[in-house]
């Protein structure tokens, strides 16, 4: 059975050039993205600034083809392969929300774009539980899953972001760049790439299905 790879995965971000309060970077403009067509793999970071404040914040972003998939999405997941955690801000995780792409490649507005998309689609995963050169999995619930099934027939759009920023509670007492951090292979890695798994009642991609 074929594996979904992302058409595009990344981040799209805004870094301050300063001292940014967290009000002023979780809803500015972006100014920077990565995505397959800037590389094979990078990070989701939030970072404190020099002084005080924020330096930078990133939210990933994912489109896949929803082309060849039918039927009534049972479950789903998504798989990346992690190479790297930096976790000097505390206890962070990285969950499963709505949103993602405009398009079908990442762009520097993706990060405005997104900032209101706070609906949970599934698991949240902290930093602590990742083990570099891995992969690592993020179950979607009932209603990630709801979400993927109505953008049957075109792209399935979804992002990870830190809880802490998802939910709008901003990270302890400061202290010099401190950061949180996740390195993680794109779909276009020459190996390892990252996988969507889609369980449908009338056809199954990225795993063999079984029956006893």
């Amino acid at each position: 059975m074929p594996t979904i790879n992302p058409t595009d995965d990344g981040w799209a971000g805004y870094q301050g050039g300063g001292d940014k309060t967290w009000a002023t970077i979780r809803a500015n403009s972006g100014n920077l993205k990565k995505g397959q067509a800037d590389g094979t793999s990078e990070a989701m970071t939030l970072r404190m600034g020099v002084a005080s404040g924020w330096d930078l914040m990133r939210r990933g972003q994912f489109v896949a083809s929803a082309s060849g998939v039918s039927g009534n999405i049972v479950s789903a997941k998504l798989r990346l392969y992690v190479n790297s955690t930096t976790q000097t801000l505390g206890s962070q995780s990285l969950v499963l929300c709505n949103g993602g792409p405009a398009s079908t490649a990442i762009a520097n507005s993706d990060y405005e774009n997104n900032v209101s998309n706070t609906t949970v689609w599934g698991d949240s995963v902290t930093l602590l539980s990742m083990s570099p050169s891995t992969y690592k999995e993020w179950n979607f619930d009932a209603t990630g899953i709801a979400g993927l099934q109505a953008q049957l027939g075109s792209n399935f759009k979804f992002q990870l972001r830190f809880e802490s920023e998802r939910a709008n509670s901003e990270p302890g007492s400061f202290s010099s760049a401190k950061t949180a951090s996740m390195n993680f292979n794109h779909g276009n890695a020459a190996s390892n790439k990252s996988e969507l798994v889609i369980v449908a009642s009338d056809v199954v991609l990225g795993i063999p299905l079984f029956f006893t």
